[in-house]
Parts: C-alpha cells; sequence; structure tokens
C-alpha cells in the first residue's frame, strides 16, 4: 500500500486504511491517497482500492451507542434517497461497513464525496460558495420534516427554543451585563423573530463537514450525527463567526430563492443564537461548579457587553407614555419636538391650550383621543398628522 506522504506514514493512517478493510468485505485497499487527519468532530482519509475506486473512512469523535447508530444510518437513507430523488443538490455519506475501534469510536467507510473538505477559509473568503452552500441548506430545510421526527424523535419547535432561552437568560440575569441583557431580552419578546417553521437540520455543521469542488460548487455533506427537526437557523451560526457582510448578502439572496417557506429573520436569529453560545458556555460553568471557568465566562460577556454596545438585533419599540387627567384638568399638552419622520419619538413637555403653537407648525394637528376612565379621570392619547 502506498500513500501520498513523505516519509515514514502516520500510524493514525495506516490504523484508517486497515480499519476500512475490515469494515467492508473484500475491500483491498492500494493507497490513500489523502489523509485529512484529526477535525473538530472526528479523524477522516481518503483510500483508493485496487479497481481504482475511493473510499472515505470517517470516524467521528463522539462515541455512539447502538441506538444512536441505527438513527444515524436510518437519517442518512433518507438523506441519500432525497439526493437520488433531486431533491438535495449534494451526495451524502453512504456507509458500506462500519466498525470499531480501540477507543470505541466507529469508523464508517462509504464512497467518497468527491471534491476536498473546506475549511473556515474557504468558507470566509468565496462569495461563490455562499450561493451554493444557501442553496443546499435550503434544499435540507425544505425536506419534510416527519420523517426525520420518526426517526429520531427530536423536535425542537420555536416555541420550544423561545422558552428554553428566555429561561436561560432569566437564570443568570444578574451575570448578563444590564445593555447586553436588554438587547437579548428584546429579541426574545419580539414575536415576529420567532415566526418560523421547525426543519429538518445537519445538527452540528462546520466548514469540516462541507466537500466543495472548484472552490465554490458544495457537492457533498457528511458528518449528520446530530440530525434532528428545529430552528434552521441552527445550521448557520457557525458562519456568522467567519464570514462578513458581503458572504450574507449573496447567502441570504440564494437561500430564499430556493427554500419554500419565507424565513425572514433566519440570520438574526443565527446571530443572537451566537451570541447566547457564550451565555451557555457560562452556564456550563455555574453546574460544574468551576470557578476559573466561571469568571471566565463573565469576563466573556462583559467583553461581548463592549463590542455590541450601541446596537441592536431588532428594532427598539417606541416607547409608550400612558398619561392622565382629572376632568377638571385641560387635557392639551405642549409638545416641544414632534417630528414626523418615521421612527422618532415625541418629547411630551407642559399642556397648552393652543394645539397648533404647541406642534411648532401651521400645518401639522394633534390629533386627540380622550377616554373617560373609571376614576373619573381622563385618560389621553393621540398622532401628530
Amino acid at each position: 500500500m502506498n500513500t501520498d506522504t513523505s516519509g515514514a506514514p502516520d500510524t493514525s493512517v495506516l490504523e484508517m486504511a486497515a480499519l476500512a478493510a475490515a469494515a467492508v468485505r473484500g475491500l483491498r485497499v492500494r493507497e490513500v491517497r489523502s489523509s485529512r487527519g484529526a477535525g473538530t468532530k472526528g479523524t477522516s482519509a481518503v483510500t483508493v482500492d485496487v479497481d481504482g475506486n475511493e473510499w472515505q473512512v470517517y470516524s467521528p469523535n463522539r462515541i455512539m451507542t447502538a441506538e444512536q447508530l441505527n438513527k444515524y444510518v436510518r437519517v442518512l437513507d433518507v438523506l441519500a434517497t432525497a439526493h437520488g430523488e433531486g431533491k438535495l443538490p449534494f451526495a451524502v455519506p453512504v456507509p458500506k461497513g462500519v466498525v470499531n475501534r480501540k477507543s470505541g469510536n466507529l469508523v464508517f467507510v462509504f464512497p467518497d464525496l468527491g471534491g476536498e473538505e473546506a475549511t473556515e477559509q474557504d468558507v470566509a473568503g468565496a462569495r461563490l460558495l455562499a450561493s451554493s452552500l444557501a442553496q443546499a441548506l435550503a434544499a435540507l430545510h425544505n425536506l419534510a420534516p416527519a420523517r426525520i421526527a420518526s426517526i429520531t424523535g427530536k423536535t425542537r419547535t420555536s416555541e420550544d427554543q423561545r422558552a428554553s432561552l428566555t429561561a436561560l437568560v432569566s437564570q443568570h440575569s444578574a451575570a448578563i451585563p444590564a445593555e447586553l441583557r436588554t438587547r437579548w431580552m428584546a429579541a426574545l419578546q419580539d414575536d415576529t423573530l420567532w415566526q418560523y417553521q421547525a426543519a429538518p437540520i445537519h445538527g452540528s455543521l462546520a466548514a469540516e463537514d462541507i466537500h466543495i469542488a472548484g472552490g465554490a460548487a458544495v457537492v457533498g455533506i457528511k458528518g449528520f450525527e446530530e440530525a434532528h427537526v428545529a430552528d434552521p437557523a441552527r445550521d448557520i451560526i457557525w458562519l456568522t463567526y467567519i464570514a462578513g457582510p458581503e458572504f450574507f448578502e449573496e447567502f441570504e439572496s440564494a437561500y430564499s430563492r430556493v427554500r419554500a417557506t419565507h424565513d425572514l429573520h433566519l440570520l438574526t436569529r443565527a446571530q443572537f443564537l451566537a451570541e447566547l453560545e457564550t451565555l451557555q458556555w457560562y452556564n456550563a460553568a455555574v453546574g460544574a461548579e468551576d470557578e476559573g471557568w466561571r469568571q471566565d465566562g463573565l469576563v466573556a460577556l462583559r467583553d461581548m457587553d463592549v463590542e455590541l454596545r450601541g446596537t441592536h438585533l431588532v428594532e427598539p419599540s417606541p416607547e409608550v407614555v400612558s398619561i392622565s387627567f382629572s376632568a377638571d384638568e385641560e387635557p392639551l399638552l405642549r409638545v416641544k419636538s414632534a417630528r414626523r419622520n418615521s421612527g422618532e419619538s415625541l418629547e411630551v413637555g407642559t399642556r397648552s391650550t393652543d394645539a397648533t403653537a404647541a406642534l411648532g407648525g401651521e400645518n401639522e394637528e394633534l390629533d386627540l383621543e380622550l377616554n373617560p376612565a373609571t376614576d373619573g379621570s381622563l385618560e389621553i392619547s393621540g398622532h401628530v398628522e
């Protein structure tokens, strides 16, 4: 067997080749064409058999139970069928053999997906790749959720996610800087942000899961061990750390063209979920009762507060002030500033009998509505025309 590395081949490469031969009956490995080594999610290599066929050998870092393995293989079968029917524009692993390593990790052997594993640099620097990746994820999110949900037994609705995140922020309210907490609570309280349909998602997508060809086309995606039905924005969290505005401009446009349902706040939720990963990290430290880790979490939250200060995930709601008068009081207000531009607030000052003067202009009128209250007072509301 030949390898494409210089000098003595890495022991792990030889092990992967041997495991591939053990996993697939009759497979005779001629060479290891490339070894991508250990990534954040697993170890992979591409082997070539004596007939010239290329095989990917992939060992996830996580140890899977028999039940998890069964679910994983069944999910891949659903995805492979969707690819064969033209519903997915990318290939997925179709395991031809599985074997255990001494460590307890499984090794999967499947026909190579083609292309090369992407790096974060590939993704962040390729605007053309943004379009292909967006179309691939939109197609995945378009799949009927029932099949995936029945296999994984895991569905997280919009209501589920919103409630759990609200509880998380509330639990650690004292640890979150005030302005950052206000930013997050505004997002949690904005109903429009949570108007989406849960969909089949990858669940743990990273650059190393994506196979690209020519630097611009997604030809395969692997690593579906965490696939389930949930918020599509979760498949985009990782992109918020590495991609810039131009990438997301192209991504959003391509995604919306392919997605069967409109999700106007997909990228905003992805940004919000990415920010909350720091709070979840802090929460883990609290749970582990690790004081050093907890202090690091507090520092990270303070740094984020400084970085995001003055920005918003959602547009702040205009402040509504309720004013009441007794029946014998004059129910007119002097408006010190009444600008007609959308979104600008009104400053409320002293009372005046001259509505036109109060508005500061002859062509503007203050339309007031008086509502008698049960206690004999009058509630006043109004707007500028």
